[in-house]
């Protein structure tokens, strides 16, 4: 029994440690717009046209998975995150 005890003090402690590290490195939320800080409006596209082209990409090989359950909520979840992508990647003169 101590030995449990003493085992659920050294995960509390480790997992402490970690949280802490967590909060410290990422005290910041993430700002999408840093993303193209130093780009003109047509490399922007170009990188966001190769985004949506890997995205496409990886819903083509989502149709190899034989589960129908699986596939779906595969090519859904890609989809949205694609479809985030380009409203938040977007220039402004061509939404």
């Amino acid at each position: 029994m101590a030995a449990n005890k003493d085992e659920n003090a050294k995960v509390k402690q480790i997992a402490s440690q970690v949280f802490q590290q967590i909060r410290d490195d990422c005290d910041e939320p993430f700002n999408e717009r840093m993303l193209f800080q130093e780009t003109s409006d047509a490399e922007a596209l170009l990188i966001l046209k190769n985004m949506q082209h890997r995205f496409y990409n990886i819903s083509r090989i989502m149709d190899c998975v034989s589960c129908d359950k699986c596939r779906l909520n595969g090519k859904v979840q890609i989809r949205g995150l694609a479809t985030a992508m380009k409203v938040l990647f977007l220039p402004d003169n061509q939404k």
